[in-house]
């Protein structure tokens, strides 16, 4: 289960384990959150789905 902790003024989010081993993403791994709505306009709810994406390195 992935849960949302409060670190003084910053939230982190835990994945679990089983997903950070099947995707090869370590403590050095960026990941950055992306609402998944159809339209611009749409407002982000808390049903919204969100996509999780790695960013490369350059």
């Amino acid at each position: 289960m992935t849960k949302i902790t409060k670190s003084g003024t910053q939230l982190k989010i835990s994945i679990p384990k089983e997903i950070i081993q099947l995707t090869g993403w370590d403590e050095n791994t960026e990941l950055i959150l992306f609402p998944y709505i159809k339209d611009p306009d749409e407002k982000v709810t808390a049903e919204t789905p969100i996509i999780i994406k790695k960013v490369e390195s350059k």
